[in-house]
């Protein structure tokens, strides 16, 4: 089965340092933030990625065009509207004809090893995989977690959460076509 990473790079950045630039441009470390994302996967079993790109998408193009990454294929497509995740996904199914999809939130900064990940995901058999972390602010994160038969929920951040695990989204995930 083929596994391609999809970056989602759609959002406005209001809360980034600089909102007039996109935010996988956003440089960290001397590094705009793509290319650490290109630096995760260069380690990894994927080699291909789609970036789904909206607000300020012409310098998500220019950005992941002056990459020259021998090993990892890089391509943009665009969104017309934002429409959210689920949407911007499915958008990116159209432009492949993969069967697995690690979705990587385009501002999130992250470090594990991606190979584990995906092998843990496909022994469990699962549709959809999910890395959770503790939140340090869970008042306004949606809570993610595995029921007792192992199903993921999401608990929206604006709905009580008594007994509810404090874990969210880490920002990165893997879900199959059949999942979508």
């Amino acid at each position: 089965m083929k596994t391609i990473a999809v970056v989602l790079a759609g959002g406005r950045g209001t809360r980034s340092a600089d909102p007039s630039k996109a935010k996988l441009a956003q440089v960290i470390d001397g590094r705009p933030l793509m290319e650490w994302h290109l630096r995760l996967l260069e380690d990894s079993c994927v080699n291909e990625v789609l970036v789904v790109a909206g607000y300020l998408g012409e310098q998500v193009q220019a950005l992941c065009d002056s990459f020259s990454h021998s090993t990892i294929k890089v391509r943009v497509v665009r969104e017309k509207e934002q429409r959210g995740t689920v949407a911007a996904l499915h958008l990116a199914s159209q432009a492949t004809d993969a069967d697995r999809f690690l979705v990587i939130l385009g501002d999130i900064l992250m470090s594990l090893p991606i190979d584990d990940f995906l092998k843990r995901w496909e022994i469990s058999l699962k549709n959809v995989a999910v890395v959770t972390h503790p939140s340090t602010h869970p008042e306004d994160s949606d809570a993610v977690f595995e029921s007792h038969d192992g199903i993921v929920l999401v608990l929206p951040k604006n709905e009580p959460r008594e007994s509810v695990p404090n874990s969210s989204s880490a920002g990165l995930f893997a879900i199959t076509r059949e999942g979508l």
